[in-house]
C-alpha cells in the first residue's frame, strides 16, 4: 500500500469515529430532552389538577354564597310580618357571619388562583426556552 492509500485509510477511520461519537451524543441529548419535557408535562399536569380542584372548590363556594344571601333576603322579608325579630335576627347575624367567612375564603382562593398563574406562565416560559433550545440543536446554532 502506498502512503496517500494508508493516510486516506486513516482519515475515513477518524471521520468514522467522529460519526459514531455525534450520533452517541445526539441520542444522548435527545433523551435528557424527553426526560425533561416528561418531566415538565407531569409538572403542568399536576398544576391543572390543582387549578381545576380550586376552580370546582370557589364554584361550591359562590353556590353556599348565594344560597346565604338568598336566605338573608328570606329573613328580611319575614322580620317584617313576625313580632319575634330578636331569634330572626339572632339567625341573620349568624348567616351574615357565615356569609362573611366565605367571602374571605373566596379572596384567599383568588389570590391562590393569581399564583396558579404565575405558575402556569412560568412553566409556559420554561417550555418555550426549551423548545427554542432544541431547535437551535437541531439546527447547529447556539441559543441566544
Amino acid at each position: 500500500m502506498s502512503s496517500d492509500s494508508l493516510k486516506s485509510n486513516g482519515n475515513i477511520a477518524s471521520i468514522d469515529h467522529l460519526t459514531s461519537l455525534v450520533a452517541v451524543n445526539i441520542r444522548q441529548v435527545r433523551t435528557d430532552l424527553h426526560a425533561q419535557n416528561q418531566h415538565e408535562r407531569h409538572a403542568l399536569t399536576e398544576l391543572n389538577e390543582r387549578f381545576r380542584l380550586f376552580f370546582d372548590h370557589v364554584q361550591v363556594l359562590e353556590s353556599q354564597n348565594s344560597k346565604y344571601a338568598a336566605q338573608i333576603a328570606d329573613l328580611r322579608q319575614q322580620s317584617f310580618g313576625i313580632s319575634s325579630i330578636d331569634a330572626q335576627s339572632e339567625h341573620y347575624l349568624h348567616l351574615q357571619s357565615d356569609l362573611a367567612t366565605f367571602s374571605y375564603e373566596k379572596v384567599d382562593y383568588a389570590f391562590d388562583f393569581e399564583l396558579f398563574q404565575l405558575q402556569i406562565e412560568i412553566y409556559r416560559q420554561m417550555i418555550d426556552v426549551e423548545q427554542r433550545g432544541q431547535g437551535s440543536i437541531h439546527s447547529g446554532h447556539p441559543s441566544k
